[in-house]
């Protein structure tokens, strides 16, 4: 049944998304629409940034240019009044400077109505320096002494000319210079209303981020919450006695994810074995009543009743052990930490496989510690630093067989009537110890919590016998009719306690080494033994 349970829930996992996907496919959503998101807004911003620092630049060459044409024209007058060469030359480097802004003005144009503006600024300033040419080839001629008065009164007339062009060229010039500054207040203008929708959008953004993480959050928090407590109530009704009446837990109104459909799966099968094995018990102790009957002392049947028995007490512990654990898991997926509560479902998952698997059989020592971990780590998620559990383990018997889920409930009835109320500073100790000399093993369970007096203690034992107290309980009296079923006499049950001080509880079974063991355990004791805290 267990191996149909894994390819069952193996396929299932194929064909189903996990939480961890579900998560992680949201949190990859919301990255790509943050990313798109600031894409789209600095790509925006670059462009009316650009378009920006454009029009600042149009409005600095267009200064230049004009101081430049200024200085040209200053040096115009000077030239045609003295005709020194060097007058000539300056005058020729304004030129060419008064040009190259003038090409880089042009080389920026978007505005056609600015276009428009530059190029008539263009034709002025040719016609500008047609003029210009002329003066020039008067002056020559002056230099050669022809015609002396009327060069004189062309070169007049051209300097006439050439300044009428400078006061348009000035008037253009303030055309432009006001056409590019209204560009550029109009694209500050857009920076700022730019900016104004940029934090709009981001608002927006975070509005719709957080607004879908919600809904995740919720979709997730279903998905955990509606199956665990559709657990949580089939374990109470288990607990109550209605487990002839119980069929199977059924998830209504959400599709649950792998993991918890494991744990569904599990439980399901579970409680179908429990059946059948109480079923078998059932049939068993008929059985038990016609063959006492007929053959008391037959040894075969004693048998039987004693490995049924011991059924009937292992699978008592399951559904109590599987509800106290559900229980704390589902505080945990209250809390709203996914991660935390997948990995203690998985934690409970390989704890229920280990109760289905062995259900009735023995196992090994050091495989129950094994499985013990697995419960220890569940109980310091639950408790935190409150409780410290700590493992000191002689591993030379551990190969030793006991019966299955023996040590949790020790240290679960450690934790409640112990140190569970503890705040802090609670401690549990689980310890293997061997002793060579009498060849048996303790395994014991002690803690610091507030112990009970001798009367309590005495009382507790004389219960251990009792009909009522081994057919109501499932602590403490479980685990020493279990013992007593599984050993026999040849192990001891017993239990110190002393009030405010702590309780321990020790089991001791026998375990025979080999003598070529023997001869050298004795010089390699320490060696042997280790000792670690479960954290």
């Amino acid at each position: 049944m267990a191996d149909l349970l894994r390819k069952t829930v193996t396929v299932t996992a194929k064909q189903t998304m996990t939480t961890k996907k579900r998560l992680t496919r949201f949190f990859v959503m919301t990255l790509m629409v943050a990313i798109l998101l600031n894409i789209f807004t600095i790509a925006i911003h670059v462009m009316v940034v650009k378009n920006y620092d454009m029009n600042v630049a149009q409005i600095l060459n267009l200064n230049q240019f004009y101081f430049y044409f200024d200085e040209m024209n200053g040096y115009v007058r000077d030239y045609t009044q003295k005709g020194e060469a060097e007058d000539r030359e300056v005058l020729e480097k304004c030129r060419e400077d008064m040009h190259s802004f003038l090409d880089q003005l042009k080389s920026r144009e978007e505005n056609i109505s600015l276009k428009r503006n530059v190029s008539d600024l263009r034709g002025l300033i040719e016609t500008y320096e047609e003029s210009l040419g002329q003066v020039y080839e008067c002056m020559d001629l002056v230099k050669q002494e022809k015609m002396q008065s009327e060069i004189a009164a062309e070169i007049s007339q051209e300097y006439e000319k050439m300044q009428n062009i400078y006061q348009i060229v000035y008037g253009e010039f303030k055309t432009l210079q006001m056409g590019i500054m209204e560009d550029i207040w109009a694209g500050k203008e857009r920076l700022n209303s730019r900016e104004r929708f940029y934090y709009m959008e981001l608002c927006a953004g975070l509005i719709l981020l957080i607004g879908i993480g919600l809904f995740y959050a919720r979709d997730i928090s279903r998905k955990i919450n509606v199956p665990i407590q559709a657990l949580m109530k089939a374990s109470e009704e288990i607990l109550s006695g209605k487990l002839a009446q119980f069929q199977r837990v059924e998830i209504l109104g959400v599709k649950p994810d792998y993991e918890m459909q494991l744990l569904v799966d599990a439980f399901n099968t579970m409680i179908e074995r429990i059946k059948r094995q109480i079923q078998e018990i059932e049939e068993n102790a008929s059985a038990k009543v016609a063959l006492r009957e007929k053959e008391l002392e037959n040894l075969q049947i004693t048998n039987m009743l004693r490995t049924s028995e011991l059924k009937a007490l292992q699978m008592q512990m399951n559904p109590h052990f599987l509800f106290n654990t559900l229980n704390m898991i589902a505080k945990t997926a209250y809390m709203g930490d996914s991660d935390k509560t997948v990995f203690l479902l998985h934690n409970t998952a390989q704890l229920l496989r280990y109760s289905l698997d062995y259900m009735g059989k023995s196992v090994t020592l050091a495989r129950e510690l094994e499985m013990l971990g697995n419960y220890v780590y569940l109980q310091e998620q639950r408790f935190g630093n409150r409780i410290a559990f700590e493992f000191e383990l002689d591993e030379r018997f551990h190969q030793v067989q006991v019966p299955c889920l023996i040590l949790q409930p020790l240290v679960e009835n450690a934790i409640t009537h112990g140190v569970g109320a503890y705040l802090k500073d609670g401690r549990i100790k689980i310890q293997t110890r061997y002793d060579d000399e009498s060849q048996m093993g303790e395994i014991s369970v002690s803690d610091n919590g507030y112990g009970m007096s001798q009367e309590r203690m005495e009382e507790l034992k004389r219960d251990f016998d009792s009909p009522r107290m081994q057919t109501e309980k499932i602590g403490l009296a479980n685990v020493y009719m279990r013992v007593q079923l599984f050993y026999g006499k040849k192990a001891v049950f017993d239990m110190e306690s002393v009030p405010e001080i702590g309780t321990k509880i020790s089991i001791r079974v026998p375990y025979p080494l080999k003598q070529d063991k023997d001869c050298t355990a004795k010089g390699e004791e320490e060696n042997n033994v280790s000792s670690f805290d479960s954290r």
